[in-house]
């Protein structure tokens, strides 16, 4: 589910991104994002949830209540909730650790994190592209962390904009 197009990333590539005016732009109340994502028949096993650097959702105080809700109505699902930017995001705007902030979304039944948000992990290309999104050490930390408190995570790579192949080895 994309719960938001809202995202001040500005990043270079994206076509997903709206701003906060922007008559294409929209934002899932909790009861609108906790109906989709538990709508019947709830036969399937994972639930992925990503959106932007919204400052209206993209928030632990926004989402700790969201997910604990989730978990209580869909308790077999594994919830796979936002990348390592979207996390960078919300523990910087909470004041937090990435280690707080994952321990109390883990807490609230976040299993695993989606790999979006890596782009190409190299700072020119990042500084390019995504510069006011997570760096690429800040993107490694959270899954460091993550992996460290029992979480999975994956990653995208997104190529073929302006890295060469040496900054997609590395």
């Amino acid at each position: 589910l994309n719960t938001t197009n809202i995202c001040y990333a500005d990043c270079k590539f994206c076509s997903f991104a709206a701003w906060e005016k922007d008559p294409r732009s929209y934002r899932w109340s909790a009861e609108e994002i906790l109906a989709k994502a538990c709508a019947e028949p709830v036969e399937y096993d994972e639930l992925h949830i990503v959106g932007g650097h919204d400052p209206k959702q993209t928030s632990l105080e926004f989402w700790l209540p969201v997910i604990e809700q989730m978990h209580l109505r869909i308790p077999h699902v594994q919830l796979a909730l936002f990348t390592a930017a979207e996390i960078d995001y919300m523990c910087k705007r909470a004041r937090c650790s990435y280690e707080e902030g994952l321990t109390r979304l883990r807490g609230a039944g976040v299993t695993s994190l989606n790999g979006g948000g890596a782009e190409i992990l190299v700072k020119r290309v990042r500084d390019l592209v995504c510069p006011r999104k997570a760096t690429a050490e800040e993107w490694l930390e959270v899954h460091r962390v993550a992996h460290r408190i029992g979480m999975k995570t994956n990653c995208t790579m997104l190529y073929g904009h302006v890295e060469n192949i040496a900054e997609r080895v590395e």
